[in-house]
Order: structure tokens, then C-alpha cells, then sequence
């Protein structure tokens, strides 16, 4: 009888957590593996389990970010500027939530990345100088510090943060 209440505990436990939400670090992880439409729904309907204010904005950036991408995997140019304006909306919610290293990040690739005619380009100034400013001091771990650095200096249009780059060791 023993044993069938703990096998019982322990499917329980397992199921519950087959659903429970995910956290910061998973969607980093995941962020990268969007490839496709298909991806960026998985990634975009995966819930959110995490407690800590600063995560969440993150979190919510990232779903941002993930919803501009979409653009890409659709033909229509009308679903796509409707996408990109769609993610760019979570975005500014998410960094108005609380603005943080990691969702001001993300919204400055995207703003290196985006076509001109977008006219998505307004914060770079400002975001990289927040980014030089705030990334040593910040919560986020080393790893994703340098992976920041890293990404931004490939772009080859933010060289204000060369010197930040160089004491990380990614460049």
C-alpha cells in the first residue's frame, strides 16, 4: 500500500511540474533555438514561473522580441509590419515594467537589426549608453553579460562599447 501512494506522489508531482511555468533562464536558452514559425509559437505560449520582478520584464521582452521575429516566417507585408508593431509594443511595455540590462538589450539588437524604413531606431543612442552604464553592475549573470557584449559588438555599429567588450574578453 506504501508503495502505491508514493509511485501516486510522485506522477503527481511529475505531471504538475510537466506544466508548471518556466523560468529566466530557460527562455534565454530557448530564445536562441526560434527558427522557425513554429518555434516562436512554442516559445511565445510557454508559460511564464518566475517570481522575480527584473526576470519577468525580461521574460516579457523576450516574448517581444519573439513576436517581431515572426515577421519573418510570414509572405504577407501586411502581417508583417503587424507582427514587428505587435512585438515592439510588448517591448515598451516590458522595459517600461522595469527596465533592466537584458530587455534594453533586446530592444538594441533589434534596433541595429530592423530595415531603416521601419524608422525603428530612435533609442540606440541611449540604449547602448544605458547598456555601458549599467551592464557591470547588473543582475544578470557573467555568462549573459558576455553574450551582450558579444552579439552587440558583431553588429559593428556600437564601438562606444568596444572597451566594455575588451574587459569581458569578447573581443
Amino acid at each position: 500500500m506504501n508503495k502505491i501512494v508514493w509511485v501516486l506522489f510522485f506522477l503527481v508531482s511529475f505531471a504538475m511540474n510537466s506544466f508548471a511555468g518556466e523560468k529566466i533562464e530557460y527562455f534565454r536558452k530557448a530564445f536562441n533555438g526560434i527558427k522557425d514559425s513554429k518555434t516562436a509559437d512554442a516559445f511565445l505560449n510557454t508559460k511564464v514561473d518566475d517570481t522575480i520582478k527584473s526576470n519577468v520584464s525580461a521574460i516579457v521582452a523576450y516574448k517581444g522580441v519573439c513576436t517581431m521575429m515572426k515577421a519573418q516566417y510570414v509572405m504577407n507585408p501586411f502581417s508583417k509590419y503587424s507582427y514587428f508593431n505587435q512585438g515592439k509594443k510588448i517591448l515598451a511595455i516590458a522595459i517600461k515594467a522595469g527596465k533592466n540590462v537584458e530587455n534594453i538589450y533586446l530592444r538594441l539588437i533589434v534596433q541595429l537589426n530592423a530595415p531603416a524604413f521601419l524608422g525603428y531606431d530612435k533609442e540606440i543612442k541611449a540604449d547602448t549608453e544605458y547598456i555601458k552604464n549599467n551592464l557591470e553592475e547588473s543582475n544578470v549573470p557573467e555568462s549573459i553579460k558576455k553574450y551582450i557584449l558579444k552579439n552587440l559588438m558583431k553588429t559593428k555599429k556600437v564601438d562606444s562599447l568596444k572597451a566594455l567588450a575588451k574587459k569581458y574578453g569578447v573581443v
